[in-house]
């Protein structure tokens, strides 16, 4: 939070991003992508999906920080993982048992799918919606102003599960 030190620049800038923030895209396109699914989420918590494939290079957009890394997506309606090897995501029941984001990160809608050669997934990420919000009056939620957008290796953005 630069407020009130900071300059109207800054300001600006931090809140232009905030708002980018708020809606979180997954990519990744070509041969490394195999398989055949869909899969909705209702927070990082609960999801369902149906569909199995693989992906090489799956990059996974949460606030200001995207991981690239191979992706593995197995989904029976509400039994599933996703994620990769070092941070899979395990769906019991449709509710997620391990999740490793900030807890600012995981209130977020959305979905993907997964077709050969393509996943695309689209998420409206409502932790970041309320740190726009509170960032216009100097609150920084996420604490993340000042920072720029990136993309880290999934090694690179957090330690190995156990």
């Amino acid at each position: 939070n630069c407020l009130p030190a900071c300059s109207a620049g800054e300001y600006l800038r931090d809140r232009a991003l905030d708002l980018t923030d708020i809606v979180d895209p997954s990519y990744a396109f070509g041969t490394g992508t195999t398989g055949l699914g869909l899969k909705l989420e209702a927070t990082e918590f609960l999801g369902v999906g149906l569909g199995w494939g693989r992906t090489e290079r799956l990059v996974s957009w949460r606030g200001r920080t995207a991981r690239a890394a191979d992706d593995e997506f197995a989904h029976i309606i509400i039994f599933g993982q996703d994620g990769s090897y070092s941070r899979p995501a395990m769906y019991v029941v449709g509710l997620n048992i391990q999740y490793y984001d900030p807890v600012h990160s995981l209130w977020r809608l959305g979905g993907e799918i997964l077709l050969p050669m393509m996943r695309v997934g689209l998420a409206l990420n409502v932790g970041e919606l309320a740190d726009f919000a509170v960032g216009l009056v100097g609150f920084d939620l996420a604490d993340d102003d000042g920072v720029d957008k990136a993309i880290v290796s999934n090694a690179e953005a957090a330690p190995e599960v156990p």
